[in-house]
């Protein structure tokens, strides 16, 4: 369902880095046009080197398109400040190295440095926040540990519970799903599945594994590194047998569940 004015109008959206400017990598992101608005959850998919965390970072104000421009709220992205940006977009990236040893609640309550008062403390919304993002990441029993002595999947886990304690309007994952265990990985895309619905926001994650983007996305944008292009859509219309196979050179075939939903699986098949 599209609400009202786009959130995101990106037109003709092209980019290259810098290094690249002068050997053959070409762009990494060419041409892109798509609008996307409040409610949707939008999986970005594509083989490896297609562009997905460049557009994202592009999205979240962290990159300047070579090409094309992308309007937020109807402004120029780049007209923006970063105290504006912070206050309207979390993003969280695919890794995290923390510089000091802080804590679990330490590395979450980093998420509301945006809403801080004038003395730069935290109100008492804001600790609320920190520890319903815990909660939600299934990290109560850790917030005093220190974030060095975590799993691999702890550590995700406290950095997206960092994204989520930011509570803004636009939310932006890059692999959210990577490190986490399979129900980790159905608990949190579930949760902001139905955040982006409920409370009217956008979520925008990318991910390899197109099963859980055919369950947990409105729309998906499918990215074609071989060909130097593009699907955005509907999920159940964007992720099919074909789109898959000109994207990844193999074959996918279509199975039908016991509650009736639609899986892809590979047959096994390498062009």
């Amino acid at each position: 369902m599209q609400n009202g004015q786009a959130v995101y109008e990106i037109d003709n959206l092209s980019f290259k880095y810098s290094s690249c400017r002068d050997c053959e990598c070409g762009f990494v992101l060419k041409d892109i046009s798509l609008a996307v608005h409040a409610g949707q959850s939008v999986a970005v998919l594509g083989a490896n080197g297609c562009g997905k965390s460049t557009l994202l970072l592009l999205l979240a104000g962290h990159l300047k398109p070579s090409g094309g421009s992308v309007l937020f709220k109807g402004r120029d992205i780049a007209g923006f400040s970063r105290g504006e940006l912070s206050t309207a977009i979390s993003y969280a990236a695919q890794s995290h190295q923390a510089s000091f040893n802080f804590t679990v609640f330490e590395i979450i309550s980093m998420g509301r440095a945006p809403h801080l008062n004038y003395f730069g403390a935290m109100d008492p919304g804001s600790l609320g926040e920190v520890y319903k993002a815990a909660a939600a990441l299934e990290l109560d029993e850790l917030l005093e540990r220190p974030f060095g002595r975590l799993s691999g999947g702890e550590k995700k886990r406290t950095m997206l519970a960092c994204a989520l304690a930011q509570n803004a309007g636009v939310m932006i994952f890059d692999e959210p799903d990577a490190h986490l265990d399979i129900r980790h990985q159905h608990h949190f895309l579930n949760m902001i599945n139905g955040a982006a619905a409920a409370g009217n926001k956008l979520c925008i994650f990318s991910a390899h594994n197109h099963d859980l983007a055919l369950r947990y996305s409105t729309h998906s944008l499918l990215l074609n590194k071989a060909r130097n292009s593009y699907i955005f859509g509907p999920t159940q219309t964007v992720i099919t047998e074909e789109n898959l196979k000109h994207v990844y050179s193999m074959d996918f075939e279509t199975a039908q569940t016991q509650t009736g939903s639609r899986r892809l699986f590979t047959p096994g098949t390498i062009y």
